[in-house]
């Protein structure tokens, strides 16, 4: 004998059962959403080639699809609660035979336990008698549809098996489906395979692109060459063929770019997603804000020219410049670099790395020069440079002659000389030499022997711009040691303070084409002084000078005797000729 006991087990186990079918179904129906929304994606991202955003908006749109199957058929199922009278509703709408018994008895037991009067005993167990039996041999599990749970299950195993072998199969699509969702940059398989595009970090405005791609060593070898998409932001593309370089490597050159592009490489069946390329501009002299300031050399005594903009350098040789340059950008490192091959790092004087500056620029020879830059990216500007001419204006050596002697003449060993001279330069003659070398009567019979230079500086010499008619007694010749028959060859020589008048290429020759004196060097250069003629003086005795004066005098006598003659004939003519005229006139 059934009790009620027993139906309420059966009922409780009906509601189990019939939820856990529920799950079963919910979690099908999740798992052919769940399938059906990837497949959908990889379909039209395979297709279409989303761009990374859509890629992102479809997934979102897949998952929301897959979150609301999981809601709406599984967790609000899982949530649902079926009380005993509805499951003997169920029953007896299943089992009609039943005529209302199952659910009196239910309600009746129910009231019963509450202490409600609800009729007799003996009538109320006579109904859960006649339930139970009549219920015993009813199979309650048959109100739990079945039908659809197969269908679904057997749908969802179909489906999950067959894109189970298509992933297997196709592991490559999966993992490229999945790299797609997290890396802009991911593509999915194709039978041309590139390995590589190589581009720069930023190309200089104005330069030429060019990108490399290369293929995977198992990748197809497309039969026609590819071709690089380029566009400018918010501009129309340009197309530019990739070219073969050599092996499974091709290169494509887009000339002169000016602004950022982004690179999108067609080649085969493959498309690689842009890469955007920046184009900065390289660093240069903004000459409207940098400056030279020029100093004069101390010796000239005069005050410095105002300051000068950027540019050429037109300035007296031994002057010095100061250059400010202003950057416009940033920089690393700069230099000056002249075409005489000196070169002068500047020196950063702010923060930013815009200012740069070089001080007292050595002006010594005529020549260009241009400035390199390099900024904090890397680049340098533009190539080749521009040059800046330097100038230096010459400070001209000064200039002497000796007008006293003016032709070789006879000394004795104790002779004073008298030197008359003149000298001139641009702004001072700092000083003059007696420059002279002995030749002794030995020496004179040979040519190649001319004696060593010597100097002696003129004492208490008055320093100017014009020295006129300077007049020097050279009262020490006794300090040569001079003996009759020697010569004195003798020149005198000036200097000015421009240290670089002293330093010439190519040093003059004396007499017999024997160099003058054991010069300096230095740079290639040889030291020598501005000079006048040589003079030679030779040494002879007294004697010998008394009978030249002698013979100078008896000379002059003549002259004059000469001129004497001349004028008494002169006056013969002249008389000869008034007469003459005088009878001309008597007719």
């Amino acid at each position: 004998m059934s009790t009620l006991s027993d139906l309420t087990y059966r009922i409780d186990a009906v509601r189990r059962k019939e939820k856990s079918v529920v799950v079963f179904v919910g979690v099908c129906r999740s798992v052919l959403v769940l399938i059906g929304a990837l497949v959908a994606y990889f379909l039209l991202d395979w297709i279409c080639d989303l761009p990374y955003a859509a890629r992102l908006v479809f997934a979102t749109a897949a998952i929301s699809a897959v979150g609301y199957c999981v809601n709406r058929f599984l967790i609000k199922e899982m949530r649902k609660e079926m009380d005993d009278d509805t499951v003997a509703l169920r029953l007896e709408a299943r089992n009609p035979e039943l005529r209302g018994r199952l659910i009196s008895t239910l309600q009746l037991a129910r009231a019963g336990k509450r202490g409600e009067y609800v009729g007799s005993t003996e009538l109320i167990q006579a109904l859960e008698t006649e339930t139970g039996d009549m219920s015993r041999p009813m199979d309650f599990f048959k109100i739990i549809n079945k039908d659809l749970m197969v269908k679904i299950v057997i749908a969802a195993v179909v489906v999950v098996l067959i894109n189970a072998a298509l992933a297997y199969k196709n592991s490559d699509y999966v993992a490229a489906m999945g790299k797609r969702l997290v890396s802009s940059d991911a593509h999915f398989p194709t039978s041309t395979r590139i390995r590589e595009i190589k581009t720069p970090p930023f190309v200089a405005r104005g330069d030429d692109f060019t990108i490399q791609v290369t293929l995977d060593e198992n990748s197809v070898i497309p039969k026609d060459s590819g071709h690089v998409q380029f566009t400018p932001p918010g501009k129309n593309s340009i197309s530019v063929d990739l070219n073969p370089a050599g092996g499974a490597t091709y290169t494509a050159t887009l000339s002169k770019v000016l602004e950022d592009v982004d690179a999108v490489v067609f080649l085969g069946d493959a498309k690689e997603n842009a890469k955007r390329v920046r184009v900065i501009a390289r660093p240069e002299v903004d000459v409207n804000k940098s400056s030279m300031q020029h100093h004069l050399p101390a010796y000239t005594k005069l005050p410095d020219p105002p300051g000068d903009k950027f540019g050429s350098v037109t300035v007296l040789t031994g002057s010095t410049t100061d250059v400010t340059l202003t950057s416009t950008k940033a920089l690393r490192q700069a230099s000056l670099d002249r075409s005489d091959g000196k070169s002068v790092a500047l020196e950063k004087k702010d923060a930013e790395g815009l200012v740069w500056t070089c001080a007292k620029m050595a002006i010594d020879k005529s020549c260009t020069f241009h400035i390199n830059l390099t900024d904090t990216d890397g680049l340098k500007n533009s190539d080749p440079a521009v040059e800046y001419p330097i100038e230096a204006k010459p400070d001209y050596p000064p200039s002497i002659h000796l007008e006293k002697p003016s032709k070789d003449m006879t000394i004795t060993t104790a002779s004073k000389p008298v030197l008359v001279f003149s000298a001139r330069d641009d702004f001072n003659v700092r000083t003059v030499w007696i420059a002279y070398r002995v030749i002794s009567a030995e020496d004179q019979k040979d040519s190649k022997k001319g004696g060593d230079v010597k100097r002696y500086e003129i004492p208490n010499f008055p320093q100017g711009k014009n020295i006129e008619h300077a007049k020097f007694i050279w009262d020490n010749l006794g300090s040569l040691s001079l003996k009759v028959g020697d010569q004195l060859i003798i020149w005198l020589e000036a200097d000015d303070d421009c240290e670089a008048n002293d330093w010439v290429k190519d040093r003059p020759a004396d007499e017999g084409g024997e160099p003058r004196e054991k010069a300096e060097t230095r740079d290639g250069m040889v030291k020598a002084y501005p000079r006048t003629q040589d003079i030679k003086l030779s040494v002879i005795s007294k004697e010998e000078k008394a009978l030249e004066m002698q013979a100078n005098i008896e000379a002059i006598y003549k002259q004059i005797d000469a001129q004497k003659n001349s004028q008494d004939e002169l006056k013969a003519k002249m008389r000869a000729l008034l007469d003459g005229i005088k009878q001309d006139m008597k007719k």
